[in-house]
């Protein structure tokens, strides 16, 4: 059976309501190709404006120009308008069969065709058939038909397609402008008019200036440009801002409080006010002259936040009994003061007991600084060896003040070998324990001052026993502190003499040194204090060999022999700390100098005294006089090169001066050659930097005799380079010597400070820098590099014939040291 496929077109129905939504559509293409190209001209117009606008060119136009140009804007609008729609109408549905019929090249309009209807009755059978057979032609005719893409023809009216160029200017516009485009398109309709009547258009200059305590920059604001988010402000920031002509009395508002602008002349005015905590914490600012708003925006007040203190570690008793405080301190903007305030517990305390406060090191500011320990020496005070209250405070610049929780400790104490000294303490602590208990210490004191034999007839301790007995006896306002004051002086003068006077001294100079550098004091200043500690070294290890010399005599302490496995330190290692912390200050690394300076200061206070002064191998106190020598050249070369730029600075020299410094540096030079004789009978042989550094010298010598103090400034620096290359080969050559047949480390064996290791026996890296956790230490190579370039450009200072701007560079580069 076969099926045969049905050919007969759609109903008549079904066909007409395809014919209808092919003519909606046909329309809607004749209506985009009509209005697209009348709105060409339109958006033509509006797109410039959008351009010009976006870029901010409209608003840099005066306020009669800008007010011009916007009425021509909108007199092209409207003239774009008319003349685009002026020819423009709504596409028919016959226009539609139209476009349909003649882009799918129908004849006899088959469109029309289908919807037709016959003028009168078919009466026969046949003409039914006919009529049924015309509209399936008509239909067959249609289904064929399909709605055209729209043709605007747009090229007519913009053959060289200015449209691509104006849609990329918009484009651009919208990215240079981001998030202010609102605010520009708002200025660009906004005409500044103020200035038209003979008035100018006014000026604002605002901005706000945060505490200086804070470190932070001052914020300054374009009106042109206001942020739209809220602009965090330091509480006691000060605003600031000034108008210049417009018309009107300006004022300032301030959240809820209106200021006044102050007239400075005829045509400005100026208002300068705090801002101060309030609640809420943001406030909106405003800047008004007449109707005009000029500057709107919200502050975001961040109050101070009062700083922390705590404990790091619990305090501890050093090995020279002084006391190790180590703390943990922050502030949102820095702290002023850090204070340990020391009392006694209150079941112990007495009616004279006066608080005691400590003033601590003040944090460096630096990212990752978790700690900072100090030492201090309490075993002066009274109420050394008893239990006390320790609690610290860190105060703001604000004075805000934050406290620690509070440890009761006992006092570190020194520990006395002379059973008189011993006994005087003990009366001191009576004194402390019951102020009104005198019979009982005057007593005792009598009885010890009628033993003369028991203190060597000493007639200093005889008097001072006397003394103490007497105010005790007389009631003499504050005879209690004295007399605690003078048992302690006289204990310590039958200990060791003048080693705690040394002692004292040395701890009150790294005390005063390191306030110095965390102050910022000037480079003579701490020239000066790195000089006077250094002597203050010397003298305190030339108390504590004669202290332990009187030890071994008297047989106060035994003879003891150094481990061959301890690290040991000696004078010379110490103050190659000091010089290496005078270089750091030089280089202007001062935060390194001060955390050099502080290891210092720990391994003095670590030290014990029968290790670090025992017997020293033989030769070995020559070599190290001769190495101190050595330093002392250098550092008068130094000197001698910094007075020696000063000087040069000034363009001439007076022929004293000259004469003077000449002597000075031959003077040197003969030290040198003597050193160096010396060293060459010690070893035998004389590192070759020792030999350049004098001839530099001798360069040297000729220049400063000849007036031309500039032209020595280079053999100068040589020397000092040599010097401190020479006196390195020379250490080194020494402890070579010395170290033969000896094993381990012996108490003061040259040599110690290198190897890879610091004084503290820590690795360093392979000889890299000294890294603390807290301030990295710069290596020797750095510091050496530092120097080379320092001295170069001093060099270059002191040639005068140099261009006067290539001087005033280097003098601006050598300023900061």
């Amino acid at each position: 059976m076969i099926e045969h496929q049905d050919h007969r077109p759609a109903p008549r129905g079904t066909a007409i309501a395809r014919l209808h939504r092919r003519i909606k559509l046909a329309r809607l293409v004749l209506l985009w190709e009509r209005l697209w190209p009348a709105l060409w001209p339109l958006l033509a117009v509006t797109g410039l404006f959008l351009a010009l606008s976006l870029v901010g060119l409209l608003p840099i136009l005066p306020g009669w120009l800008h007010l011009l140009a916007l009425i021509a804007f909108a007199s092209a609008v409207v003239a774009a308008a008319i003349r685009g729609f002026s020819h423009f109408h709504v596409p028919t549905t016959h226009a539609a069969q139209r476009r349909l019929e003649t882009d799918a090249g129908l004849s006899h309009r088959p469109l029309t065709a289908i919807q037709d209807q016959p003028a009168a009755a078919l009466a026969g059978a046949a003409e039914n058939a006919l009529w049924r057979a015309h509209i399936a032609r008509a239909a067959r005719a249609i289904a064929a038909a399909r709605v055209p893409w729209p043709r605007p023809g747009l090229a007519q009216h913009d053959p060289r397609a200015l449209r691509i160029a104006l849609i990329l200017a918009v484009a651009i516009g919208f990215i240079a402008a981001g998030g202010d485009a609102g605010n520009r398109l708002a200025r660009a309709v906004s005409p500044d008019l103020s200035g038209l009547g003979g008035v100018t258009a006014a000026t604002v200059e605002m901005w706000i200036t945060p505490p200086e305590y804070t470190g932070l920059a001052p914020i300054f604001f374009d009106p042109e440009a206001l942020p739209t988010e809220p602009v965090p402000v330091p509480t006691g920031s000060v605003i600031l801002a000034q108008l210049h002509d417009g018309r009107g009395q300006p004022s300032l508002s301030l959240g809820a409080a209106e200021h006044l602008l102050q007239a400075t002349s005829d045509r400005s005015w100026r208002v300068e006010t705090p801002v101060e905590t309030v609640q809420p914490t943001q406030l909106p600012l405003v800047l008004r002259q007449g109707a005009n708003e000029l500057v709107l925006l919200d502050l975001a007040l961040i109050p101070d936040q009062p700083p922390t203190i705590s404990f790091a570690a619990p305090p501890t008793a050093s090995n020279r009994a002084a006391l190790r405080i180590e703390h943990s301190s922050d502030d949102d903007y820095g702290i002023e003061q850090v204070r340990a305030s020391i009392i006694r517990p209150a079941a112990e305390a007495t009616a004279a007991d006066a608080d005691l406060a400590i003033e601590l090191p003040l944090p460096q500011a630096l990212p990752g600084d978790p700690a900072i320990a100090s030492f201090h020496d309490l075993t002066a005070h009274p109420w050394a060896g008893l239990p006390v209250v320790v609690q610290l405070t860190a105060t703001d610049a604000l004075g805000q003040a934050g406290n620690s929780d509070a440890l009761t400790i006992t006092l570190p104490e020194r520990e006395f070998s002379h059973p008189i000294a011993r006994q005087l303490i003990a009366l001191r602590k009576q004194l402390v324990r019951d102020p009104d208990d005198v019979t009982t210490v005057v007593s005792a004191l009598s009885s010890i001052a009628r033993q003369p034999e028991r203190y060597a007839e000493d007639f200093a301790v005889h008097l001072a026993l006397r003394v103490a007995a007497a105010r005790l006896l007389n009631g003499e306002a504050d005879a209690t502190a004295s007399v605690q004051q003078l048992l302690w002086d006289t204990a310590l003068h039958l200990e060791d003499g003048g080693l705690s006077l040394a002692e004292r001294e040395l701890r009150e100079l790294q005390r005063r040194l390191q306030e110095a550098l965390a102050n910022n004091a000037e480079d003579a200043e701490i020239e000066r204090l790195l000089d006077e500690l250094r002597e203050a070294l010397d003298r305190f290890f030339q108390a504590a060999r004669e202290n332990l010399q009187r030890q071994l005599e008297r047989g106060e302490i035994p003879q003891i022999q150094p481990d061959a496995n301890a690290l040991a330190l000696s004078q010379q290692d110490l103050e190659q700390l000091i010089d290496r912390a005078q270089d750091l200050t030089r280089m202007g690394a001062r935060d390194a100098a001060r955390e050099m300076l502080s290891q210092l200061q720990q391994m003095l206070e670590n030290l014990n005294n029968q290790p670090m002064f025992a017997r020293q191998p033989p030769g070995q106190q020559q070599a190290e006089q001769l190495l101190d020598q050595l330093q002392d050249i250098t550092r008068g070369q130094q000197q001698l090169l910094d007075r020696t730029f000063r000087d040069s600075q000034q363009g001439q020299q007076p022929s004293d001066n000259g004469r003077a410094s000449a002597a000075e540096q031959e003077s040197l030079r003969r030290q040198l050659g003597e050193a160096m004789r010396q060293l060459g009978e010690m070893s035998g042989q004389i590192p070759p930097q020792l030999g350049n550094a004098e001839q530099s010298m001798r360069q040297s010598t000729e220049a400063l005799a000849g007036g031309e103090p500039g032209q020595s400034l280079g053999p100068q620096g040589q020397a000092l380079d040599q010097l401190r290359e020479g006196a390195r080969a020379a250490a080194e050559q020494l402890a070579e010597q010395l170290g033969q047949g000896q094993q381990g480390n012996q108490p003061g064996q040259l040599g110690n400070f290198r190897d890879g290791q610091d004084p503290l026996g820590r690795r360093t890296e392979g000889n890299r820098g000294l890294d603390t956790g807290r301030v990295a230490i710069p290596e020797e190579a750095d510091l050496q590099r530092a120097r080379e370039i320092l001295d170069e450009l001093r060099r270059r200072a002191g040639q005068r014939d140099r261009p006067v701007t290539e001087q005033d560079y280097i003098e601006r580069l050598l300023r900061r040291f």
